[in-house]
């Protein structure tokens, strides 16, 4: 699972419509729907309940809602400080090392 299919998840269970988080993700819909299928997999849970035009969070869906926004935020703020150290390095053929 990466952060991508994260921020799906979590646009989904905000915009509660397949089709609108496809949308604000800028992908197909069903890609979006692959994308929660997979994740559903993988975790061995149904996250949302799905009829004709909307979804629902199943009492598991809102677990891991909390769950990967907290991994996206603690993800942005390593992201930032790491930004802030300023430590360059340069990518050889089969490592990083540092300049």
């Amino acid at each position: 699972m990466d952060t991508f299919s994260m921020k799906c998840f979590l646009c989904v269970a905000k915009r509660l419509n397949l089709s609108k988080a496809a949308d604000t993700m800028g992908i197909s819909q069903p890609a979006m729907s692959a994308q929660i299928k997979k994740m559903e997999l993988e975790l061995g849970v149904p996250l949302f309940v799905r009829d004709t035009h909307t979804v629902y969070l199943t009492p598991e869906g809102e677990t891991v809602r909390a769950h990967f926004q907290q991994v996206l935020a603690d993800y942005e703020k390593l992201t930032e400080e790491l930004r802030g150290q300023k430590i360059f390095y340069k990518k050889t053929a089969s490592a990083w090392s540092r300049r």
